[in-house]
């Protein structure tokens, strides 16, 4: 029997890691949650949950990787009771999701959505009613000065912005050419582009709520490529339809894959995707391949990549 469990969702990461497993000649088998399966490797991603249900039918396993680098849909005290390793990637100098904020916040500030409306309607009176702003010259404030976070910075820094930073999480220094600020408050007052790179957990959920949202800057502009939850969808909305802010980029969502709410359908300065911003071609061939040797050396060499490893349980459980 395989050593390694894929679960296939549908999705496109787990399906380019079922492709690297058979390019490699690595034998893998599909999750089945109604069979029991000896494997000791079990790769999720997309929606799955792992949990004490989905552990039972497991009984021989020691590690879980995911492919995407969020993992809130893993119990990680079911982790630990079952004594098994949790890895998630974290893979650095990834451009994805920093040029998708960059693009995206340029077609805000752009009017790109309208105006691609206006111009496939013959309007070119649109030219004249409508002006664009420049990213050039604007506080660009990052939540969450991680990996990504950084890599925004950087990007930011390169058309001309100043980059500001809130990172209560912890005291290391930040990327040259950025400058911390002491709360989310002086962020938000002083930053034309709101963009954020944190963990959703007990503490951020709703992080961007309604008094949030009136600190920010007349004009200025929201962007959320981490997880839904750390936003309250009702407030961005109303926000963006009064004009408190500017707009907005929307790429998760509360509750997704659920339905996006209708609220959001009929503005134009709100900017939405699918859940798309870390999803580019060379971007789920770096995350297959991640995952396929992650899975090898663990089953060949029992190692892991420690920057990597999401909780402390000991190999071998």
């Amino acid at each position: 029997m395989a050593e390694i469990c894929l679960a296939l969702d549908g999705t496109a990461i787990p399906s380019a890691v079922a492709r690297w497993f058979d390019d490699h000649d690595v034998a893998w088998s599909a999750l089945d949650p109604a069979v029991r399966s000896d494997a000791r490797a079990l790769v999720v991603g997309g929606f799955t949950p792992v949990g004490d249900a989905e552990l039972s039918g497991l009984a021989q396993l020691e590690l879980v990787v995911r492919t995407g680098a969020g993992y809130e849909h893993v119990d990680l005290d079911a982790l630990e009771r079952n004594g098994v390793v949790l890895v998630a990637p974290r893979l650095e100098d990834d451009p994805s999701v920093p040029e998708f904020v960059i693009g995206s916040v340029i077609a805000v500030l752009r009017h790109v959505l309208p105006a691609d409306a206006a111009a496939r309607a013959g309007d070119w009176g649109f030219r004249d009613r409508v002006r664009g702003r420049e990213l050039h010259g604007r506080t660009f404030g990052i939540v969450g000065v991680g990996r990504i976070g950084s890599q925004v910075g950087r990007l930011a820094r390169a058309f001309g912005c100043r980059v500001i930073a809130w990172h209560p999480w912890s005291n290391r220094e930040l990327p040259e050419g950025m400058e911390r600020v002491g709360s989310l408050e002086e962020l938000l007052g002083a930053a034309d582009v709101v963009s954020l790179h944190c963990r959703l957990d007990g503490s951020t959920r709703n992080l961007i709520d309604a008094e949030a949202l009136r600190r920010m800057r007349p004009g200025s502009i929201f962007v959320n490529t981490a997880r839904g939850g750390l936003v309250d969808e009702d407030a961005l909305v109303a926000a963006c339809r009064t004009g408190t802010i500017a707009g907005a980029v929307v790429d998760t969502f509360r509750g997704e894959p659920a339905p996006v709410t209708e609220a959001f359908g009929d503005l134009e300065n709100i900017l939405l995707a699918p859940h798309i911003a870390g999803m580019t071609e060379e971007s789920v061939a770096r995350l297959a391949q991640f995952v396929g040797e992650v899975c090898c050396e663990y089953l060949e060499r029992s190692e892991l990549p420690k920057h990597h490893v999401v909780n402390q349980v000991p190999q071998g459980g």
